[in-house]
This record gives C-alpha cells, structure tokens and sequence, in this order.
C-alpha cells in the first residue's frame, strides 16, 4: 500500500513487473525519469490521465480472454469501451508513450456497429448482436418472435386454399410440424 498507488489492475501489474525487474541501462531509467518528473510538474494532466485510465477495463485480461477464445460477449463490449476511451487517454499520455499506442479503430467501429449495449454474459442466451446489423439474423429473430402468428396465418392460408375447415397445423417433438385433417376430408 506505501508502493502501489495505482488504479489499475494493468498499472499493478505493471508496478510489479518493475519491481521484480528493475531497469539496468542508463537510457532508458532516464526515459523513465524523466516521464515521471513530467507527470508531477503538470498536476492537472496527471489526474486527468488517473481518472481516464480507473476507467479503462482490463485490457491485457480482456486481450487474453478473446485470444484463447473464452471472451465472452461482455468481453468484448468491455474491448469496445476501452478502445472507444483511448483516443482520450492518448490526448493525455507523456509523448514518448504517445507513438506506441495504437487506436485500433477498425476493431472499434466492429465492435460499435455490431454488439448490442447489454449483451447476456452467455452467448447461448441470444441478444449479443445489435439489431439492424445482419439482416439475416434479424429475420430470423422476426420469426422466432413472430413464429406463432405465422403459424396461424399458414393454417389460414392452407384452409382456404384446400377448403377444408377442420384442416390443423401442428407440432410435436417427434415428427417436427405436420397438418392433419379429419378422416372425413382425407
């Protein structure tokens, strides 16, 4: 707690890889002074930059969870907030860090565009694309929704054009869907 000041999980991390493995050449220990002498002269910035970066996910966690395939669709939402907040924290970062931090905003417009705002934590719950993205899937979603009315149209259209009235549309588990009709019409 004396040491570790950071707001991070990332920054924790950080902290202690550079405890465990201290910088040996001149250069860049001078680098990285000078970084922090540039951090305590200018306050504002600095804070700033501390209320920037408290709100940035893990993105080292989120970065190994989509790589190993066990992201999960909040995951990702988390990967598209994040990235969606770089542009702010590169306005505010020292400017030797400026050039080695990339935008990613191809990755950020996919994941804009085509995750819904409060996808399920379980992909298998539906709901993790955003409507209008796939018009496809938005058709299929129409008639999962919609999928009893238009059975009941069927059977009204099949009705009509067979003139049988007691014909019936219906489902079970074993056959799938069938019609049926009286023995008097068959």
């Amino acid at each position: 707690s004396v040491v570790d000041r950071t707001v991070t999980a990332m920054g924790a991390r950080a902290l202690h890889d550079a405890i465990l493995a201290p910088l040996a050449e001149r250069g860049p220990i001078e680098a990285r002074l000078d970084a922090v002498a540039e951090l305590l002269r200018e306050t504002t910035p600095r804070h700033d930059l501390r209320d920037l970066l408290a709100a940035v996910p893990d993105l080292q966690r989120l970065t190994t969870r989509v790589s190993t395939g066990r992201a999960s669709p909040r995951d990702l939402t988390a990967v598209g907030r994040a990235l969606r907040l770089l542009p702010k924290v590169k306005a505010k970062v020292l400017n030797d860090l400026d050039g080695r931090l990339e935008l990613c905003p191809d990755l950020r417009e996919l994941l804009d565009r085509g995750l819904s705002d409060d996808p399920p934590h379980n992909p298998k719950d539906g709901g993790v694309i955003r409507e209008g993205y796939s018009p496809e899937l938005d058709e299929l979603r129409k008639l999962s929704r919609d999928g009893k009315d238009w059975l009941a149209r069927y059977q009204a259209e099949q009705i009509t054009k067979s003139g049988i009235p007691s014909l019936k549309v219906g489902f079970n588990s074993v056959h799938g869907y069938y019609i049926e009709v009286t023995n008097a019409h068959q």
